[in-house]
């Protein structure tokens, strides 16, 4: 999915989401993987996963396991 194809509201939904839990993937991350650079660098990655797939998201279901 292209993010220009998300309306106002997917957008603010996919941010608050990724908002409450980027901390504690970002800790997940970092207990696995000690260089900084490269856990910033899985975060972002992580993040663009997100934006690309977030049409998948089962808004039912808990945002943090999927």
């Amino acid at each position: 999915m292209n993010r220009s194809t998300f309306s106002q509201q997917t957008i603010k939904s996919m941010t608050a989401h990724w908002t409450r839990a980027q901390p504690t993937i970002a800790a997940f991350i970092q207990s696995l993987v000690r260089n900084s650079h490269d856990a910033d660098d899985l975060l972002q990655q992580t993040a663009e996963r997100v934006v690309e797939r977030y049409h998948q998201f089962d808004t039912s279901r808990p945002f943090l396991p999927w």
